[in-house]
């Protein structure tokens, strides 16, 4: 077990290469957030969900090329950068570009739970499975950055959902949706791409993982749901190709 856990520690190498990579990814994303909700006024729905696009694609990359532990570099990075702009606090342009008002007075915190939750996923799907910890990274990324403007933009028929907690949150069957739709093409995408599947098994696959997914991030918890759409998206789409 320790022997384990010892050969998915970076080495010196992947220090040296993925921390200046992650840092200058993740400060420039967060800067552009930040620019776009202060100096254009975005909501921060939307601009969250910019920085949650980029880094998770990032870490999507990162783990094709450099596996497992270019990912934690590239993690640990952004937890420190998080912890950083925490203590900048409100007003600081980073800071705004990530944490949501509807959260406050916990608006840190939910910036501290969702990446611990992202952190577990992760760490479990590549310990687990492997190379289908990209499918997580790309639905967290993709579909679960997708279903929250979705749902502020268009969210007619919404639901009340559990927090951390005390603060009030509310997810959409419209953004539901959205989640479901793109969680399919990005399932779709890393199964041919990455995993080489041939397509028709890829896209079946994606169709019923995409669905379980839409559904667990629909009843997750506030702040879990990085935890709960990659694991079960990764791990559903594992489960289905044993069958085939």
């Amino acid at each position: 077990m320790l022997d384990n856990f010892l050969n998915i520690l970076p080495d010196p190498y992947h220090w040296l290469v993925y921390t200046p990579i992650g840092a200058v990814i993740i400060v420039l994303t967060s800067y552009l957030s930040g620019s776009l909700k202060l100096k254009y006024h975005l909501k921060t729905n939307y601009t969250r969900k910019i920085f949650h696009f980029i880094i998770f694609t990032a870490a999507g990359v990162i783990g094709y090329f450099s596996g497992l532990q270019g990912v934690i570099v590239f993690g640990s990075v952004a937890g420190v950068f998080i912890m950083i702009i925490i203590n900048f606090g409100i007003g600081n342009l980073f800071y705004e570009g990530l944490a949501r008002e509807q959260d406050s007075p916990h608006r840190s915190f939910y910036l501290i739970v969702p990446f611990v939750a992202t952190a577990a996923g992760g760490l479990l799907n590549n310990l687990v499975i492997g190379q289908f910890a990209i499918i997580g990274y790309l639905v967290a990324g993709w579909g679960d950055a997708v279903g929250e403007p979705v749902g502020v933009r268009f969210g007619k028929h919404k639901y009340k959902v559990p927090t951390v907690v005390k603060v009030d949150c509310y997810r959409s069957i419209e953004g539901s949706l959205a989640i479901y739709i793109v969680s399919a093409l990005a399932i779709a995408i890393v199964m041919i791409v990455v995993l080489e599947i041939s397509a028709l098994v890829a896209v079946g696959v994606a169709l019923v993982s995409a669905l379980v997914t839409a559904i667990v991030e629909g009843i997750s918890p506030h702040g879990i749901d990085n935890f709960t759409t990659q694991f079960f998206s990764a791990m559903t789409a594992y489960g289905l190709l044993l069958l085939f």
